[in-house]
């Protein structure tokens, strides 16, 4: 069905007119623009890991799904990653559940809310076999049966519990395409932008309820009214704020956040954006793409000042929060790079007679994507670790988001953001979610909880949805 609806245009974008007389010759006017309305049980906002694992659940629970993504499907923060997950229990039984939390909760100074991390634990090897049921083709360790985990463990992680691929996040991404083209009762619209959430009942500073949400379809240039019982907002972060020191991709922009504050839906931690410290000053074009990970450093990678002076030691038991203070510690102090950075020096481990080769063979293997980034931008020497390497940290991950419960409803309230009703049938999940990661996010957990929350989300969304139809 098409409606035309009138909307006041602001002074800025106001029509030329004639003049009424000799004083003006602009004047606001209001225009007609023709909205295409659908019915939906779901919208789901992103088609990242996040966004495709929403759609996916929800689908199977029998909602009709619509995914709305800027860019064409799956090509998100999931496709330019590194490609490592953390699947608990790699590697020992010993990993336990709790294990893992604690390592989420005490890595992100106690800020990440228990119901969270205790979810991502008990989730983290079911989320990795849905990637594998769309296609992600991991080398498997028969006498673990399942996956080989990279044998040092990243910095705070306890035990060696991080899952790398050859074709990095590409492999990844083509799971959540599959998740999306290939799924039944799944309907989506590329090039197109999510406006806002179209909320009902919001009365006296109580929250309301989702109605749907308006779309501007820029492919075709049509304005799409949605009406659906539930969003799932997996829309991703908000660093491109500051591009261009930034490795993510350039529709992170905090759109999720807005709507859903802008709908009274309660947000978490969002003053906690996560830097990755190993990322590149120059060359211009090469300028916050990462290079290396605190666990790539292996154990004689130590961090310097323009003079030389060791900043940090033990690098590869560091987190990133750890190695990124160290960085702009020095910087502030005047002892920063001319790039305004550090030197990232590997050399001791590449000259060892024995394992200099291993330590190579590590290198380029761990990271790969990394690792061809610092080969296409440095110079021949500083590829072969004979030189340093100038790094500084680039905004990586947004750990605030919308405040969520277990099942990746909004909720309000303190604490452990459970004690107070948040905006009936809104979701999240991914980047757009918060209180999973708290002031610092360990390496290799960010696809996992795509899948952990996005998987939750849909099913929470297709119950909602099924107790509270909309009328069409």
């Amino acid at each position: 069905m098409v409606l035309g609806i009138s909307l006041p245009l602001p002074p800025l974008i106001a029509l030329k007119c004639p003049p009424n007389d000799a004083t003006h010759g602009w004047e606001a006017r209001s225009v007609t623009i023709e909205v295409e309305w659908r019915d939906y049980d779901v919208i789901v906002v992103g088609s990242g890991g996040a966004g495709s694992a929403a759609a996916d659940a929800a689908a199977a629970e029998g909602a009709r799904v619509l995914v709305v993504s800027k860019d064409p499907i799956a090509c998100s923060d999931t496709k330019i990653s590194e490609g490592n997950a953390t699947v608990r229990g790699t590697v020992s039984d010993a990993d336990t559940e709790q294990e893992l939390s604690d390592n989420l909760r005490v890595s992100g100074a106690d800020l990440p809310l228990p119901a969270l991390t205790a979810a991502y634990a008990k989730d983290s090897r079911p989320a990795y076999d849905w990637y594998r049921a769309h296609g992600l083709r991991p080398k498997i360790n028969r006498d673990r049966q399942g996956p080989f985990a990279r044998p040092l463990a990243k910095g705070g992680h306890t035990v060696a519990r991080s899952v790398g691929h050859k074709n990095a996040g590409v492999a990844f991404s083509h799971a959540a395409w599959d998740a999306v083209v290939e799924g039944a009762q799944i309907d989506y619209l590329e090039d197109a932008w999510f406006l806002d959430l179209a909320v009902a009942g919001a009365e006296n500073g109580a929250p309301g309820r989702v109605a749907g949400g308006l779309v501007y379809h820029a492919a075709t240039g049509t304005l799409v009214a949605v009406r659906a019982s539930a969003v799932v907002m997996a829309s991703g972060g908000l660093n491109t704020l500051y591009f261009p020191k930034t490795d993510t991709m350039r529709g992170n922009t905090g759109d999720g956040y807005a709507a859903a504050a802008r709908a009274g839906a309660a947000l978490v931690d969002m003053e906690q954006v996560q830097f990755l410290p190993f990322c590149l000053t120059a060359p211009a074009s090469y300028e916050g793409l990462l290079v290396g990970e605190p666990s790539t450093a292996s154990f004689l990678g130590v961090l310097r000042d323009r003079h030389g002076k060791v900043i940090l030691d033990g690098v590869y038991l560091r987190t990133r929060a750890e190695c990124s203070a160290a960085i702009m510690r020095a910087v502030a102090d005047g002892r920063g790079t001319d790039g305004g950075g550090a030197y990232l020096d590997l050399t001791a481990n590449a000259r060892l007679p024995r394992s200099g080769k291993g330590f190579m063979r590590y290198l380029q293997t761990s990271m790969p994507s990394a690792y061809r980034t610092a080969r296409q931008a440095l110079s021949k020497p500083a590829v072969r670790c004979e030189e340093s390497w100038e790094v500084r940290p680039a905004a990586h991950y947004t750990m605030g988001g919308i405040r969520v419960d277990a099942t990746g409803a909004s909720v309000g309230g303190p604490g452990d953001g459970t004690a107070a009703a948040g905006l009936s049938g809104l979701f999240a999940a991914g980047q757009a979610m918060g209180g999973v990661f708290g002031a610092n996010r360990l390496g290799s957990t960010a696809l996992t909880e795509n899948v952990v929350f996005g998987l939750r989300a849909g099913r929470g969304a297709a119950d909602h949805a099924r107790a509270h139809p909309h009328s069409a």
